[in-house]
């Protein structure tokens, strides 16, 4: 009897375990001479995209630009469980998706191009970032408004039934988008259903919403947005309008980014609470000479975080630690002319420099772990990083638990800690489960 009731718990728990959430991080091939694979903590992680492949419009086969750091990436992350997806495309690498995808000889060589990399790096699939199909991105880019969206999904067929018919079924597929739907002919869908059945997930960049081309300043990453404030976009609005769109929850995973947005303002924000100001400048002011090589900068003192914000929209999180902004994750460095305040409604830290009136939206433990428990309450399929080598080891360790949905309150563990990956909310029932069987057994 006793057997039978321990048998009876056992099969409970194999129906309550389920897979673990996808923590995917974005491994940049230009940033690999200051943050090699081997700075990658892979335990943390569950999948990796290593981007970019690029392709030009003479024979549109994807490409790299190192083999020996890729091919070193994926030795590490298998030895740690972690699965490794070639990502194609990019900002920068958007240029020929729209010619290539829209005949079927030039589909063919970009699905052969792709194949090859699975086979040659061992690969775990394919991760295509077409900034966008239907719309602008950078302004080099093909766009064809009425046929895009619909040719992509063709090359998404091709691809997947072509992985099938060469014994690669298991590999994923994936998709890097846009906060809002894919564009067809009158904006953005409103079914997207057929992606959902083709690819295994997407994950939205759900970040750059207020970005340097916004006359005002406001959050880089908002969880909500704010009512009357333009653009009304968000983490929550972008899973829901992809999940109303025909992707299910369980496949959309959450981007959040690991840098900020900087700019100027003409007023003391210190004064106020208010994050939604003009800019004056939408890049930030520093007190020296631009410095384009961010790591050139050896000295660590209050004026050098100045010097290295000059002329620049876009900071590292790494760097605010490295030069004294913050002195703690979440505490700024008042002494050097720092302040930073939390926006409740969007769920977003910022900083504020009082002399040089330097805005900065970004993200930190606080703001990720609200972001990871809104993905666990609703069900999401977990987070993606834009990029790992923007960190310092503070936000991927909070996000290791938080995106397992098991995190625990930040007052109560350390931020420089790094826990394992966990592989099965298991946290959450084993104690219950434990209780029940011992139970079990004694009676």
């Amino acid at each position: 009897m006793k057997m039978i009731k321990v048998v009876g718990l056992l099969c409970l728990l194999s129906s309550v375990i389920v897979d673990s959430k996808i923590l995917l991080g974005y491994y940049t091939d230009y940033a690999a001479d200051l943050f090699p694979p081997s700075a990658v903590t892979y335990k943390d992680l569950t999948h990796i995209n290593y981007a970019f492949a690029m392709f030009d419009n003479i024979n549109y086969t994807p490409t790299i630009k190192s083999g020996a750091v890729l091919t070193d990436l994926v030795t590490r992350a298998h030895a740690n469980d972690t699965k490794v997806l070639i990502s194609i495309g990019g900002w920068g690498g958007s240029m020929h998706f729209s010619s290539m995808s829209m005949f079927n000889h030039t589909r063919t060589m970009f699905i052969e191009g792709a194949i090859q990399l699975l086979r040659t790096y061992n690969l775990d699939g394919i991760d295509i970032d077409w900034e966008f199909p239907g719309r602008l991105g950078d302004v080099m880019n093909e766009v064809n408004v009425q046929l895009d969206t619909s040719n992509f999904l063709v090359l998404l067929k091709e691809l997947k039934q072509e992985l099938i018919k060469r014994s690669l079924g298991d590999k994923l597929v994936t998709l890097a988008v846009r906060q809002e739907p894919f564009d067809g002919p009158d904006g953005p869908m409103k079914d997207v259903y057929e992606f959902g059945r083709v690819v295994d997930y997407v994950g939205i960049m759900a970040y750059d919403v207020f970005g340097s081309e916004v006359p005002t300043t406001g959050p880089n990453a908002p969880l909500h947005s704010v009512p009357g404030q333009n653009p009304p976009l968000s983490v929550s609005q972008a899973g829901n309008a992809w999940n109303k769109a025909g992707i299910p929850r369980e496949k959309i995973v959450l981007g959040v980014p690991f840098y900020g947005r900087l700019s100027t303002v003409d007023v003391d924000m210190s004064l106020s609470d208010n994050m939604f100001v003009p800019h004056s400048s939408r890049y930030a002011k520093g007190m020296g000479p631009s410095q384009k090589i961010l790591p050139s900068i050896q000295y660590k003192s209050p004026d050098a975080a100045l010097q290295i914000f000059e002329r620049r929209t876009m900071i590292p999180w790494s760097y605010l630690m490295t030069y004294q902004v913050l002195t703690t994750p979440t505490v700024a460095n008042g002494t050097a002319g720092w302040i930073r305040k939390f926006d409740n409604a969007t769920q977003t830290p910022w900083l504020f420099h009082v002399g040089t009136k330097t805005f900065v939206s970004y993200d930190d433990p606080q703001s990720l772990e609200a972001k990871a428990a809104y993905s666990c309450r609703e069900g999401y399929g977990g987070l993606m990083i834009w990029a790992l080598d923007h960190d310092n080891g503070h936000l991927l360790s909070s996000l290791s638990a938080a995106s397992q949905c098991q995190v625990r309150p930040m007052n109560e563990r350390t931020l420089s800690s790094s826990p394992s990956r966990v592989h099965a909310r298991w946290m959450l029932f084993n104690g219950v489960l434990a209780t029940l069987l011992l139970k079990s057994i004694v009676y």
